[in-house]
């Protein structure tokens, strides 16, 4: 037994949350490591003390294997838990903690070499006789493909998980490309820009086993978990146990999952990934040597803490569970909320988090480190909390995260909440679950129908309201409305909004304490007050009762929700960024400016000052959210000004190029 009295978090977030908390149950002190990004972080505060690591990038701070290891020397941590992500399946990692005499929280060096690796765990997998999937490993110097390749084919970086680096190629042209993407993108997260590449199953489902395994070769599985809804292979609604499979198919992947754990001499928390086709074929994919995103709908199910297994078989503990011991009581899911916008392409988002609300109930859980003023910013990955429920059946767990969603708010910038509350009721549960690009296929019938441009004529009555009525403060009078919105102000009672890039003029035409009428695009709306509290708002429109969530946001904007979907209104017209009017050109957009619709950092510049570029050339990448954004130019122009220059942090609405 190795006692452990200070453990040291090599990450941030919510599993930096996560770990602390069950670190103090057990009496175990914690250490949080921050950047100058984490200055106001929840998991600073959740820590007994915290280090910071000094520099702007991911290799001098998160990456930096010397600079964790000299700050758990420097608070004498006995133990070090790196979460998932970051370092978390880094061989040299974890070697570094036992070279320090410092207990690294999860499996051996040698172990996660093999099985972390996940080039060398295909291959080991395949060598002990058990299926894999096709594949080969790349050349990340030449990107030599071979000559016998088949298409479609799955790109994946041999250190890391988590869908990041992870690219489909559909055709030999652009085999080179996405290499050099996936490999630059693996660099920047893992540290590792090693790639291989797999057989793309089609309609296959991600299925995944939940291990324990203690220093005495017992090894034990906690069911498994589906893992198919997924957008560019990353995982946004999980649940346990798996639904709809045959019971042999189900007991052969658990057990085959058991038996490679055991043969490679596995120790800890680790999980073991598979593909099944839809003939009931199952291939292993990888193993994640560390704790998953997910693991909370296998804690919610079998009742056990996989954060408090870790520690105690990380101190020399053996396994406190036999095979036959474990049960699962009842269903769970999990819908990750992230920072992005799903009705553009999964586009990254950052800001100020203005308001976060989810309701607590019976059988919720809510993993997350952000609260109502916490800034996200585009340099970590984009998910922001996750929201677990849990009921007797797999039909209760739904109805319980859906009515959880419902009522959940976030405002500050767009986020999928409105795509998670869409898929609760969209994925059939008394048929087969989906594959993992059923996401992809339907996504444009999705977005039809999450859309908030249909609730545009709701939604401006209680903009009327909140603009008109209650704007600033109890000294606020409507006559103050030209004043505080300006010029496009036509009289005290009129403004120009803009709302689902569409401009409309609103015209109060009357009002008194607790009603008004307003029009709006030839639609007369009359409105009564039913109920006000802050950011909720009950309205009854045309007889209709209507019950909204909204923020300020700051002096332009009002973000206002309705059915769970949540909808910016502007005071004025904003030009469609990066596209002008020259009137010399009769009306003709010409491309004068291109501004930033994102942040991020830019990590590549392509073009230069005074070349002629045409319509689709490369400008610029930037990095958001760790994802590449490839900036291109609109149309025929020559280059001015390049107003940026590579790693420089920038914000939506800045300048990126000027032309001529």
């Amino acid at each position: 037994m190795k006692l452990i009295n200070k453990i040291l978090i090599a990450n941030r977030g919510e599993i930096a949350l996560r770990i602390a908390s069950t670190a103090r149950k057990m009496g175990i002190s914690t250490v949080a490591l921050y950047t100058d990004d984490d200055l106001q972080a929840s998991h600073i505060k959740a820590c007994d003390e915290a280090v910071k690591l000094n520099g702007d990038l991911l290799t001098e701070t998160w990456l930096n294997i010397e600079a964790i290891i000299n700050a758990a020397t420097l608070v004498n941590a006995d133990a070090i838990h790196p979460g998932y992500g970051f370092l978390s399946e880094n061989t040299l990692f974890a070697k570094a903690c036992q070279e320090a005499n410092i207990i690294f929280i999860g499996p051996d060096p040698a172990v996660i070499s093999l099985m972390g690796d996940k080039s060398a765990a295909r291959n080991f997998v395949q060598s002990i006789g058990l299926p894999v999937a096709a594949g080969f490993n790349i050349d990340i110097e030449t990107f030599t493909l071979p000559a016998d390749a088949t298409f479609p084919l799955l790109l994946k970086p041999v250190a890391g998980g988590g869908g990041k680096a992870m690219y489909v190629v559909h055709t030999r042209e652009e085999f080179e490309e996405k290499c050099k993407s996936a490999s630059a993108e693996a660099i920047r997260y893992f540290g590792d820009g090693r790639l291989y590449a797999e057989r793309f199953i089609k309609e296959a489902r991600h299925i995944e086993v939940q291990l324990l395994a203690d220093n005495l070769g017992n090894v034990i599985h906690l069911f498994e978990r589906e893992c198919s809804v997924q957008r560019r292979q990353q995982k946004v609604i999980e649940e346990a146990p798996s639904a709809m499979i045959e019971r042999e198919v189900v007991e052969g992947i658990r057990n085959v999952a058991v038996e490679i754990a055991k043969r490679a001499n596995y120790t800890n928390a680790g999980t073991i990934e598979f593909l099944l086709d839809p003939s009931g074929a199952f291939f292993f994919m990888e193993m994640n040597t560390r704790i998953q995103v997910e693991h909370p709908v296998t804690e919610m199910i079998t009742g056990i803490d996989l954060i408090e297994q870790q520690i105690r078989v990380a101190s020399g503990e053996n396994l406190r569970y036999t095979q036959d011991e474990i049960r699962f009581e009842g269903h769970a899911v999990e819908a990750r909320l992230y920072a992005e916008d799903p009705l553009n392409d999964f586009k990254p988002e950052a800001g100020d988090l203005v308001y976060w609300s989810v309701p607590s109930s019976e059988g919720i859980r809510v993993d997350s480190a952000i609260k109502q003023g916490t800034e996200i910013t585009p340099g970590y990955d984009p998910m922001l909390a996750k929201v677990i429920a849990h009921g007797i059946t797999r039909e209760e767990a739904y109805r319980k995260l859906k009515y959880t969603l419902k009522r959940t708010a976030l405002h500050g910038f767009n986020t999928n909440l409105p795509l998670l509350r869409h898929l609760t009721s969209a994925i059939p549960i008394n048929n087969r679950p989906p594959d993992t690009r059923w996401l992809e296929r339907n996504i444009e019938s999705i977005k039809s129908q999450i859309n908030p441009a249909n609730q545009s004529s709701a939604l401006m009555s209680a903009f009327a309201w909140l603009w008109f009525q209650e704007r600033n403060n109890e000294l606020y009078q409507p006559s103050d409305a030209r004043r505080y919105w300006g010029t496009m102000v036509t009289s005290a009672r009129n403004v120009q909004v803009e709302i689902d890039h569409q401009i409309k003029e609103l015209s109060v035409l009357s009002y008194d304490s607790s009603s008004m009428s307003v029009s709006c695009a030839e639609e007369i709306f009359e409105i009564s007050l039913l109920s006000k509290t802050d950011h909720r708002l009950q309205l009854l429109s045309n007889n209709q009762p209507l019950t909204f969530e909204y923020s300020y946001m700051g002096k332009d904007q009002i973000q206002v929700g309705l059915a769970g979907e949540t909808t910016t209104i502007v005071k004025r017209h904003i030009p469609e960024s990066g596209v002008v009017v020259n009137p010399s050109l009769n009306g003709h957009k010409k491309q004068t400016r291109l501004t930033s619709s994102l942040y991020g950092r830019v990590i590549h510049i392509e073009a230069h000052e005074g070349q002629m570029v045409n319509k689709g050339d490369l400008l610029l990448v930037i990095e958001s959210m760790k994802m590449e954004n490839r900036i291109l130019a609109l149309n025929e122009s020559v280059i001015e000004h390049i107003k940026v220059k590579r790693g420089d942090h920038i914000k939506t609405g800045m300048d990126l190029v000027t032309f001529r």
